[in-house]
């Protein structure tokens, strides 16, 4: 027996068997009801087995035929999970991810982010690149970028991530020498 060509037809019986139906297996399978007929048939002559009665009331399972779905069910639900983590490892962000942030930004704002980041999707391998000015995307193959001030006209979307001020803090030394500055212009 070729069992290639015999693993669809199990899994095919596994499903008419759960079901005890062949028009329900069929719906669930996206067949016609004949050609999962068919399908066992041809499964039942590869075997030179009876896996299943017909009557009347539905359809009875050979002692051949409980055997064989024991041991086929485990198939069945192994090439299911098989291809959901396949699914799941396909849907799931993987490659290199590169973002320019800005001096002194890196530590306290991106690397905790790219840490969490990496641990949701391990797949990903990030790269900082710090820079005081604005990179372009696309000329330097970049994933995203934090930057400081206005964007000049740009087809890019940019999301506002927070606010920046400034404070300037002067010692009791400096003031009793040069007096309290009022204006920013005023400081030399």
């Amino acid at each position: 027996m070729d069992n290639i060509k015999l693993a669809p037809l199990i899994l095919i019986f596994v499903e008419v068997a759960k079901k005890k139906s062949f028009t329900a297996a069929a719906k669930k399978l996206g067949l016609s009801k004949s050609a999962v007929s068919q399908q066992i048939k041809r499964l039942e002559e590869a075997t030179r087995q009876q896996l299943l009665i017909r009557n009347t009331r539905g359809l009875v399972l050979t002692s051949v035929g409980k055997a064989l779905l024991a041991r086929s069910e485990l198939l069945s639900q192994q090439l299911s999970l098989t291809l959901t983590e396949l699914s799941s490892a396909k849907a799931q962000p993987s490659g290199s991810f590169k973002v320019a942030v800005p001096p002194f930004f890196e530590k306290g704002f991106v690397v905790p982010a790219l840490r969490q980041l990496c641990l949701e999707f391990p797949l990903l391998t990030p790269e900082i690149v710090v820079s005081g000015t604005w990179l372009d995307l696309i000329e330097h193959n970049l994933d995203a970028a934090i930057f400081g001030g206005h964007i000049e006209d740009s087809n890019y979307r940019a999301l506002s991530i927070g606010k920046v001020s400034e404070i300037f803090c002067a010692s009791r030394r400096y003031i009793q020498e040069q007096g309290e500055l009022t204006k920013i212009e005023n400081l030399s």
